[in-house]
């Protein structure tokens, strides 16, 4: 702290499900002498259940939250994000797995500048043949600077990770420029 006084935190989580649904909650206040208690937490939905998996999660950390035990990497923000993905496999015919996620996010400073908002999705197939076909899309803004992305990915003898091949390209803007990533 920055009058190198006396630090006092204090935290709770909790944390439940009950059959496909999921709850779980926490939170910390930290006080130096003399000053107001600052609070961070978090509490968050689930479901999860036949291959799917989802939550709604919201979060929040006061601009002066500063434990002096801990590494808090986001202060003066709150907001929440979505999230959902779905995992399928097929024994029979040529498409044998499915993998599709997407997340949206929207975060705040506490005078309500926005720091982050976008979304990203990602859709994989593999096949019968062991290939594996790969998109993503990704369009976020940070402290006002725009990541906007697309990626396609192709691999061969997926399954085989000692003896698998994968090439990768992504095109379009990252921190407001643009960005080309070519892998293999």
């Amino acid at each position: 702290n920055a009058d190198n006084g006396q630090n006092d935190s204090f935290g709770f989580s909790y944390s439940r499900r009950t059959g496909k649904i999921g709850l779980d909650l926490g939170a910390s206040m930290e006080k130096d002498n003399g000053s107001k208690a600052d609070t961070a937490g978090t509490i968050g939905l689930t479901y999860q259940g036949n291959g799917d998996y989802a939550m709604a999660r919201y979060l929040w950390v006061t601009p002066e939250f500063n434990p002096a035990l801990g590494i808090v990497p986001w202060k003066d923000r709150r907001g929440g994000y979505l999230f959902y993905e779905n995992g399928r496999q097929f024994r029979k015919g040529a498409l044998r797995e499915t993998y599709f996620s997407t997340s949206a996010s929207e975060f705040r400073t506490y005078d309500g500048i926005l720091q982050e908002n976008g979304f990203e999705s990602d859709l994989s197939a593999r096949f019968s043949n062991n290939m594996e076909i790969e998109l993503s899309k990704v369009r976020y803004t940070y402290n006002g600077s725009l990541d906007d992305t697309f990626s396609l990915g192709l691999g061969i003898n997926v399954t085989n990770r000692f003896k698998q091949f994968r090439v990768f390209a992504q095109n379009g803007t990252q921190n407001d420029k643009p960005s080309r990533f070519y892998g293999f």
